[in-house]
């Protein structure tokens, strides 16, 4: 029987709290695995991690204290004066 299973691979930690995920998606016959897909994308200090696993979930609660919250949000409005077309922060979104 083939099955594909999607698992957290791979969770990096920057120094500004900024999580990087690996997703891996695995494709197997009869527990042998046949292909091996990554996808990678980023979790922003504060964004809403309801639909990350339950890894990633952990790690924000871990670390993302509102000291560093707050750290991050400055630090995106320090780089928005340098480069106007970065977005502003949404007030609303960061939890």
């Amino acid at each position: 029987m083939i099955t594909k299973r999607i698992v957290t691979g791979l969770i990096n930690v920057l120094e500004n709290g900024v999580l990087q995920v690996r997703q891996d998606t695995i494709v197997e016959e009869d527990g042998v695995e046949l292909h091996r897909m990554y996808h990678r994308h980023v979790v922003d200090v504060g964004d809403d991690v309801t639909n990350e696993s339950d890894w990633v979930k952990k790690i924000a609660i871990a670390i993302w204290t509102s000291e560093l919250i707050e750290a991050r949000k400055a630090e995106i409005e320090r780089l928005r004066k340098l480069d106007p077309h970065i977005p502003p922060v949404d007030p609303n979104s960061i939890k």
